[in-house]
């Protein structure tokens, strides 16, 4: 396991307010250090080259439900690419435009990006999806989306069936990697199901049935009966003053929705933290590395970032949930 390739939150919060970071100096921390081949690369797409590099290596001991889990997981790599096609298709990007904006995923891409990237529309695209192995996400999503003519519903499509899956796939493990999973993963679809309930009910106006639809199953502080009882509720505070007392401790008297989902970002990669700890299921802390390792390099970029754009210390500490 590379252990040794994360670093401690001090060492985030002191980068943040390092007014000119030493690129250079970073990467190599990182153990992002380029060679021939990747040279020429720019940092974001390093960062990404390495991440996926390692990706490999953990994939590499594994088979049967292991493996297949892991692949999944790495479909949010994958996804983000198509999210940048169906959203280019709306605002009418040139088709190379859009190509050198996906990332590069290599070996790990199963979806057929040249036709998607050719497709006259939305609708089409969906059923190119059809003949993948994201079907049925593209039939809930063009059923959504030809109700509604609304493209948010194909993103939420795609998020829902991303953690359906998932869910799914845990459900195959055996009892003592499932225990680990839930613990892992449990708290990440509380954390988005919290937050898209919030913003589908009271931001988008979405009808308590659309919104119930649109959620994902297998939250650990949040289950199905309870997150049925919150879609029908009339207001944000109201849905933060019924949540169950692990996640009130979490959030306390917070009302903004951005602040509680860096709480509940920082209590999820605490406990991811306390996961890679145990060794009873190495495909979960195989994730739990990954999950970390994904959440720090991005974490980096967002910094980096803030500094190009000249933004205040205090302000990118915010934001990338660096406060103490």
């Amino acid at each position: 396991m590379f252990t040794g390739r994360l670093q401690p939150l001090d060492w985030f919060q002191q980068l943040a307010l390092t007014d000119v970071p030493k690129v250079d100096e970073i990467l190599q921390q990182l153990n992002l250090q380029q060679d021939d081949d990747t040279a020429d690369l720019d940092t974001e797409t390093l960062m990404l080259q390495q991440f996926l590099a390692e990706f490999r290596v953990l994939l590499r001991p594994m088979n049967g439900h292991s493996r297949h889990l892991l692949l999944l997981w790495i479909r949010r790599v994958e996804l983000r690419n198509l999210k940048t096609i169906l959203h280019g298709a709306l605002l009418h990007r040139p088709v190379e435009e859009l190509r050198n904006s996906m990332l590069r995923i290599g070996d790990l891409e199963t979806l057929p990006f040249q036709e998607l990237l050719q497709a006259d529309d939305i609708l089409e695209m969906l059923r190119i999806l059809d003949k993948t192995g994201y079907a049925s996400m593209a039939r809930q999503a063009r059923h959504l989306f030809e109700e509604h003519n609304d493209p948010f519903f194909v993103n939420a499509s795609i998020d829902q069936r991303y953690f359906n899956d998932l869910v799914l796939a845990m459900g195959l493990m055996g009892d003592v990697d499932r225990t680990w999973l839930i613990k892992l993963f449990g708290a990440v679809i509380d954390r988005h199901n919290l937050i898209w309930l919030i913003r589908y009910r009271f931001t988008y106006n979405l009808k308590s049935a659309e919104t119930w639809y649109l959620l994902s199953p297998g939250g650990t502080n949040l289950p199905s009966s309870i997150l049925y009882q919150l879609v029908n509720l009339d207001s944000p505070e109201r849905v933060l003053e019924l949540l169950p007392p692990a996640l009130k401790n979490i959030i306390g008297d917070v009302r903004n929705l951005f602040d509680i989902e860096l709480l509940l970002e920082k209590n999820i990669e605490q406990q991811t933290l306390d996961i890679l700890k145990h060794r009873e299921s190495p495909v979960t802390r195989a994730l739990a590395w990954l999950t970390l390792r994904e959440k720090q390099l991005l974490r980096v970029r967002g910094i980096l970032k803030g500094k190009q754009l000249s933004l205040k210390n205090d302000l990118v500490t915010y934001a990338m949930g660096l406060e103490q």
